[in-house]
């Protein structure tokens, strides 16, 4: 890390704002860690802790300290930096003449601009190499010039992978022995040509040994190509923005920087838009019109008379051989647009600007919905306003495009994009991807956001009165369910006494008289099947009538055993409450004349006169040991 950064860490730290948020910050993670029903912040990995953080950060991030935070490592870095620059031009503001100081002083500002900036990108592109996964910080450069550092570690970001790389080094030794073979002569030629003869690629010629790199690479690229299927134009062209990024460096090239331009350009190649491909489907032809569409129609809100003329510049026929005379606007602006995209404006644009569009495309590869190719194209049209009024046909538009596109610059383009797209695009960027997708598990979590949340003084831990206020309901509620299941065993308790009482209140003659009355007077009917029926009934009364006398007489049996001595102290007694009399036979009919604990008697036992033995009479009248009632 840089040492002014170093220095402003140091002083941030010593700061108390700093101290104020981590206490804060403390007492975060502790409400978090009580969310997660953890005690210990150890035992969590690290993908958990850094959930765990950035929940903490997210809750207190309104807080008045955050805030002031904020502005002190904003003081405090601008403060470091400059004392940075000052110190590195100090000698050249010693050094200055009377005669030429304003010329100096110019000199000395852009100087220290220059320096600014520099020392930002190396901080920024350090910051970034060692934490990856703030790659959507340079959402913050969108439509921005970055530097040479910045650059670099934004197209690393977006483009690194590590198996194509190491796939690159093994085969590297078999390219290279190819090429001294001579096997890719063809691919060599047609290098020289592309970049000694087009004067937008003059900085690319000054590299004395680059067409022998863009062999190697270029032949990689064909032996992974489907079919045996050979280069085209596009595969050169998209290739040169990739070296123009390392420009000066191809003179005393390494092994590792060929692999790592091959790996950017085959994950570039590879994620390229479907109108950027060369399939020649009707997918792409589809996917190009619908682009053509989006630039026309855009043009049409933003300048009418851009609209105007080529819309009457499209629609006229050509003096070729394929008149456009009947085409639509929005086929022959496709193929007006067409050489452009599918290059991505490499050999219309200089390098520059070129690379300045790169960048913004780059920047956006985290965010796979967002693309500003069409605003890219609709603002160069824009640039060429004036020439694009003056044509006629569609061939003055195409030779228009092809001579002004080379005197257009990064301002030119940064204007229109600024004026007319940067809205959209921006929200289109950061959409789905800001802060927001980070869940709060506690949902009462999120009264942090009321504005009176950052009033409140912390000498309590954090949300604890939140915590004891939803413990209290907790408690409640268990409290209120514990008293229901008593009130509802409670009523189990007096139904089951209220049953007992019915089974031991003897039926009055009249009642049995009436109830026996009602059975015998049960309808005839002359039809056989009811008939069997009402047999069937009479043979029931008849066993009801037998086991009813059979229960009499173990009931008079238990009467005569109560009166003699105890001679058994293992079995059972009846209450002595209860009385034992002939009408307490009755109840048995509530049991179908069977006690629920009785062994039951044969059916072949035709006497009536068997006295039942204690044990056998005493389970049939004790229905309040069935409720745990016993005295």
């Amino acid at each position: 890390m840089a040492e002014w950064i170093d220095g402003a860490k140091s002083d941030i730290i010593k700061s108390d704002e700093w101290e104020s948020v981590s206490d804060l910050l403390h007492q975060a993670v502790l409400q978090q860690l009580k969310e997660f029903h953890v005690s210990l912040f150890s035992e969590l990995n690290d993908v958990e802790r850094d959930l765990c953080i950035n929940r903490a950060l997210k809750l207190i991030e309104n807080h008045q300290s955050y805030q002031a935070l904020f502005k002190t490592v904003s003081v405090t870095l601008q403060q470091a930096l400059l004392e940075q620059v000052r110190s590195a031009t100090q000698d050249h503001r010693h050094n200055s003449d009377q005669g030429s100081h304003k010329n100096d002083s110019d000199t000395q500002i852009s100087s220290e601009i220059d320096r600014i900036v520099q020392y930002t990108a190396n901080a920024a592109a350090k910051l970034l190499e060692k934490r990856p996964q703030f790659r959507k910080r340079l959402y913050l450069c969108f439509n921005r010039r970055l530097p040479q550092p910045l650059r670099d570690i934004a197209w690393k970001l977006q483009l690194r992978n590590e198996s194509i790389y190491q796939e690159c080094l093994n085969e590297i030794d078999k390219l290279q022995k190819n090429r001294q073979l001579g096997r890719h002569l063809n691919i060599k030629h047609r290098c020289k040509a592309i970049i000694h003869t087009e004067p937008l690629f003059a900085v690319l010629a000054q590299e004395a040994n680059l067409p022998d790199i863009m062999e190697i690479i270029l032949s990689y690229r064909q032996s992974h190509l489907k079919d045996n299927a050979s280069l085209v134009d596009t595969d050169y062209m998209l290739l040169l923005p990739f070296l123009y990024l390392k420009c000066g460096d191809w003179n005393d090239c390494t092994i590792e920087l060929i692999a790592t331009t091959i790996e950017y350009y085959t994950i570039f190649m590879s994620t390229r838009r479907e109108h950027m491909k060369e399939t020649g489907s009707q997918k792409t032809a589809s996917s190009m019109k619908d682009l053509a569409k989006t630039v026309i129609n855009r043009i049409k809100a933003i300048d009418i008379d851009v609209y105007k003329a080529l819309r009457s510049s499209l629609a006229s026929p050509e003096e070729t051989s394929k008149p456009l005379q009947n085409a639509s606007i929005y086929h022959s602006i496709a193929s007006i647009l067409r050489p452009l995209v599918r290059s991505l404006f490499v050999g219309f644009l200089p390098m520059d600007v070129v690379c300045f569009i790169w960048d913004q495309i780059v920047i956006g590869m985290s965010n796979p919905q967002f693309d500003c190719i069409p605003a890219f194209c609709a603002s160069i049209l824009l640039s060429l306003r004036q020439s694009i009024i003056e044509c006629k046909t569609i061939k003055a538009v195409e030779e228009a495009i092809i001579r002004d596109c080379r005197i257009v610059t990064i301002t030119e383009v940064q204007y229109q994009i600024e004026q007319f797209f940067y809205k959209d695009l921006r929200s289109d960027l950061y959409k789905g991807t800001t802060g927001d997708d980070i869940p709060i598990i506690d949902p009462i979590a999120a009264l942090s956001q009321l504005s009176e949340w950052p009033n409140k003084v912390y000498d309590e831990p954090f949300f604890d009165e939140l915590l004891e206020k939803r413990k209290a309901e907790r408690e409640q509620l268990q409290d209120h369910r514990r008293q229901l299941i008593k009130e509802a065993e409670k009523a189990g308790k007096l139904a089951a006494k209220e049953s007992q009482n019915n089974v031991s209140t003897p039926l009055s003659p009249t009642k049995r008289n009436q109830q026996h009355h009602d059975q015998q007077n049960i309808p005839k009917y002359s039809d056989p099947i009811k008939k069997i029926n009402e047999l069937q009934l009479q043979v029931d009364q008849l066993k009801n009538e037998l086991q009813k006398s059979k229960l009499a007489a173990s009931a008079a049996a238990q009467s005569k055993e109560s009166s003699a001595p105890e001679k058994n102290q293992d079995h059972l007694h009846p209450n002595p409450k209860e009385k034992q009399d002939p009408t307490n036979d009755d109840e048995v009919q509530n049991y179908n004349g069977r006690g629920i604990f009785d062994d039951g008697i044969p059916a072949n036992s035709g006497t009536t006169n068997k006295v039942a033995s204690p044990a056998a009479s005493t389970r049939t009248h004790l229905p309040s040991i069935l409720f745990g009632d016993e005295d």
